[in-house]
């Protein structure tokens, strides 16, 4: 249903090609995780470490949902002086974000360790595990921004404000998907050094704000710089470098003739990419209210466009394994939420109906996204004789093994 003929047949000779020289991830983690997976039971099938990660990340995001909707626990902290009331976040939520965060990178770490060991490796496996830290990257990054706290005035001092926000997601996003996006033209997956020290300095943070508060992000460093100003300029410019460098590689790829991607194949995914966040920000920023992401859901804002994202993702990913042409140029989710914004910005004029718009949206993208992944998952499953969930072979529980032309 979401994969082509072509798509299934170019799974077949698909490796997997990866560069990660951390000298944190080398030395530090990857023996952790080696002694971690002797508490993984053999029959535990490796996707559903993948899972069980991706749900530590979500019961993050739902707690402090709940006890912190519009990013104000922290500047209250600030301001009032930790007296509890609205958006105040209990320090266990805190703990247990941190326990989470370790525990999501962990497993994140071991579930192929864990498919090496049963014998399961495979592009699902692959799949499932970018496909899942695409979706993850709104989900974390939401989460830290309560630990920050919400600026409504936009003083620096207090937090920062939702246009921050936004920025530093799509921040985050555009190095997810430019790292990709090279692995679609060069056959290289290059791991940045900043992955697993940002995960686990988020474990850090979650645990700091829990027994020392928040105050520390807003107090000053030298001079008037705070850490507010060193994480907002610090992510400018991994952006600014992580594009530099992927761009760099990608031109000198295409130039030396090391790939045989069209020029046009090459832009195609900037293109829909690139369409993905004009439409953002003009829902966002231009609106029929100004800055809507202020208007009383920004954690839909940001869920909402960070599960449109993950599709689009997700999608230049099984191209790549395949190495098939990137496609459609126009995203499925991304054509809903472009209907919303219309009929947010063009149809309908009542304030009231505007600020339910976006939970509205949120809700269905979600829910066509999880359809989405659910139908990959089972359709590449049958297609290397396995179950989502299990190490056991379909042909050895009785199922007859399917050809590629008989799968979908």
């Amino acid at each position: 249903m979401y994969i082509t003929q072509e798509q299934l047949d170019g799974f077949d000779t698909y490796k997997y090609n990866s560069v990660d020289d951390s000298p944190l991830s080398k030395y530090v983690f990857h023996p952790f995780w080696n002694k971690f997976m002797l508490l993984v039971p053999p029959r535990i099938a490796p996707n559903t470490l993948t899972v069980l990660g991706f749900l530590f990340s979500i019961s993050q995001f739902l707690l402090l949902t709940h006890f912190d909707p519009v990013f104000q626990a922290s500047t209250s902290q600030r301001t009032a002086g930790g007296i509890e009331g609205i958006g105040h976040v209990p320090k266990w939520v805190w703990i247990y974000c941190a326990v989470a965060q370790f525990l999501a990178h962990t497993l994140d770490g071991v579930d192929g360790k864990q498919a090496r060991k049963t014998g399961c490796t495979g592009p699902l496996g692959e799949l499932m595990d970018h496909g899942i830290d695409a979706w993850s990257c709104c989900l974390i990054l939401t989460s830290l921004f309560s630990v920050i706290g919400y600026s409504p005035n936009g003083q620096m001092s207090d937090g920062i404000t939702m246009v921050d926000m936004f920025v530093l997601l799509w921040t985050l996003f555009l190095i997810f998907y430019a790292a990709h996006w090279e692995k679609f033209v060069t056959g290289v997956l290059y791991l940045p050094w900043t992955y697993d020290a940002g995960m686990f300095a988020l474990s850090l943070l979650y645990l700091a704000t829990a027994f020392i508060g928040s105050n520390w992000w807003t107090a000053p460093i030298i001079g008037s710089i705070t850490t507010v100003k060193v994480l907002r300029f610090g992510c400018f410019f991994l952006l600014l470098q992580g594009l530099f460098s992927c761009f760099y590689k990608v031109y000198v790829c295409y130039s030396n003739g090391n790939t045989d991607r069209s020029l046009k194949e090459i832009i195609l995914p900037i293109f829909t990419m690139g369409s993905f966040l004009l439409v953002s920000i003009l829902w966002v920023f231009f609106g029929p209210t100004v800055q809507s992401i202020n208007t009383g859901h920004p954690r839909a804002v940001f869920l909402c466009i960070g599960t449109v994202f993950a599709n689009i993702t997700t999608r230049l990913i099984i191209c790549q394994m395949s190495h098939t042409k990137p496609a459609p140029v126009i995203n499925p989710l991304m054509a809903v939420f472009t209907v919303f914004y219309v009929l947010d910005k063009f149809v309908i004029h009542h304030p009231y109906i505007s600020t339910i718009l976006w939970p509205v949206c949120t809700v269905i993208v979600v829910v066509l996204h999880l359809h989405y992944a659910g139908i990959v998952a089972v359709t590449l499953a049958k297609k290397f004789d396995r179950f989502v969930f299990s190490i056991t072979k379909r042909s050895e529980c009785g199922y007859q093994r399917l050809s590629n032309q008989e799968i979908n």
